[in-house]
């Protein structure tokens, strides 16, 4: 609870700055993640840690794209972008989330998986909420291999807002999710983008 409250505290800053400052060093072509949702007409999207809606303009008008996030000031910026699609802000814990089972056509999770406190209470959420066969695709920085430096570092990197490092393998180990691709992009080595069906 009281690491929940700090992460939240240090998420009200960061939206001040974050379009300007923080996203170019995370920057990744989002219009390529998002046609790799291959999106069909009416479809619902889930966008997890929409943050400051960076992504929004990339969507197609012919959906409904529903974005969550813990803070209110990162959804106060996100509201601020204009996107082709439906869009529907809301607060919320991603590690409970209150859609129903089976509510969603695809979703979408862009650096998030690294700074939430339960990655896989995560994952197995959007297990629920997802449809059978429904695709999901993870955008984030992980671990390629052991790193003395990585781990040195880590506790600074959580205090900060960025995050722990994962083994993508070792986050997904249990998860009902078939691997579909893994591909690399963003201009950061480590950053790749997984392309996964709910099995």
């Amino acid at each position: 609870m009281i690491l929940k409250k700090y992460l939240e505290a240090v998420y009200t800053i960061w939206p001040k700055f974050y379009d300007q400052f923080v996203d170019p060093d995370f920057y990744f072509d989002r219009n390529k993640a998002i046609k790799e949702l291959s999106i069909k007409q009416n479809e619902k999207i889930l966008e997890i840690g929409v943050g400051t809606g960076l992504n929004l303009p990339f969507y197609p008008k012919h959906c409904t794209v529903y974005g969550i996030d813990f803070s209110e000031a990162m959804l106060e910026k996100a509201k601020q972008k204009k996107s082709d699609a439906k869009v529907i802000l809301k607060i919320m814990d991603a590690e409970n989330m209150d859609f129903s089972s089976n509510f969603f056509d695809k979703v979408l999770i862009t650096y998030v998986l690294r700074v939430t406190l339960n990655p896989k209470k995560v994952l197995k959420e959007i297990v629920r909420i997802l449809k059978p066969r429904g695709k999901l695709i993870i955008v984030d920085q992980f671990k390629v291999k052991n790193s003395l430096f990585l781990t040195i570092c880590q506790p600074l990197k959580f205090l900060y807002g960025s995050g722990r490092d994962y083994f993508f393998e070792d986050l997904i180990k249990g998860i009902p999710f078939a691997i579909k691709s893994k591909k690399k992009i963003g201009i950061e080595k480590r950053t790749y983008m997984y392309i996964l069906v709910k099995k």
